[in-house]
């Protein structure tokens, strides 16, 4: 593909994925537009397009949920990549070519990452878990944070991958030490229980705390049993449980109920 051509590409689809997000519950029209344009630039060969069509037909936005759709587009955006050819001696395009090659690259890694969720689950795909961790590896080797947590959970809770705490732990560390919440959570779950090295509960309540600040509410819930359980400071642990009640989704509400009723108070 010519760098013109892919350039163009790029500025379509850039154009069609702000259009699409923003008229997609308030013009039908336009976000069908989107859409139709979404489609022309993967089949021209953007993997962005690819990756952000597969996003918007797995989740149903702007258009129907279709799984079946969206399992093919991620494994072209995250097999697609494509070199792209210049003519040498232009400043000017050699800078084009290194943003367009790390824009590819970004979107490859987060599409392997897609992909290999839906293979673990079989959405839109057929079910093949030692693809998805080998599809994990690959991105985590990247630096790929979210693909290091994913291929950690799947080490260390995933009923189709061998158990493996070493290797999860390793990889919730690598997360961690990015700054990573999830790989904080991760990490501080690991250490709570002693798996994969020496239990350290300690080091795990400090993770959680960090995560928790980060504002994930299930961190906010570990601290704050943690905080009940040891009888360490039952006033920060109900403030805790108060926090995700406020800040999370129905099923967090849902438990820190009843951590709510352990600690004997009232959300």
């Amino acid at each position: 593909m010519m760098l013109a051509t892919e350039s163009v590409l790029s500025v379509v689809t850039g154009i069609a994925t702000e259009c699409l997000l923003q008229y997609h519950d308030t013009d039908a029209e336009i976000a069908q537009q989107a859409l139709a344009l979404l489609q022309f630039t993967a089949g021209a060969g953007d993997l962005t397009a690819a990756f952000t069509l597969a996003l918007v037909f797995e989740a149903g936005f702007g258009t129907q949920k279709d799984p079946q759709k969206a399992g093919p587009l991620y494994q072209r955006a995250a097999y697609g990549a494509k070199t792209i050819n210049l003519p040498p001696g232009c400043l000017i395009l050699e800078r084009l070519q290194q943003v367009l090659a790390k824009r590819q690259h970004v979107c490859q890694v987060n599409a392997m990452a897609a992909l290999a969720r839906c293979l673990l689950a079989g959405n839109g795909v057929a079910k093949d878990p030692a693809k998805a961790v080998a599809l994990l590896e690959r991105a985590a080797a990247t630096g790929s944070v979210d693909a290091m947590v994913r291929l950690g959970w799947c080490f260390a809770d995933h009923p189709d991958v061998p158990t493996d705490f070493a290797r999860a732990r390793a990889l919730f560390q690598r997360a961690a030490d990015k700054g990573d919440k999830e790989g904080q959570f991760g990490l501080a779950c690991m250490l709570r229980r002693g798996r994969g090295g020496p239990r350290d509960r300690g080091l795990a309540l400090s993770l959680f705390q960090l995560a928790s600040d980060a504002g994930d509410c299930v961190a906010m819930l570990s601290v704050s049993k943690m905080l009940a359980k040891d009888k360490r400071d039952l006033v920060r642990a109900t403030a805790w449980c108060r926090r995700a009640a406020a800040e999370g989704c129905e099923v967090i509400q849902e438990n820190a109920k009843l951590v709510a009723d352990k600690l004997g108070v009232s959300l």
